[in-house]
């Protein structure tokens, strides 16, 4: 039980690791979307 209770504390670190990582990641690629798109904006058409 000791064993498992420290697995299962183990996988619950590394989910939160992987969540804290893939959310870093993702405010990285979105923060280079909204640069590339400041810089080079869409044609908006005129309302």
């Amino acid at each position: 039980m000791l064993g498992q209770a420290g697995d299962a504390a183990v996988q619950a670190a590394r989910i939160r690791a992987f969540d804290e990582t893939f959310l870093a990641v993702g405010v990285v690629i979105a923060s280079a979307m909204f640069a590339a798109w400041r810089i080079r904006p869409r044609p908006v058409p005129a309302a």
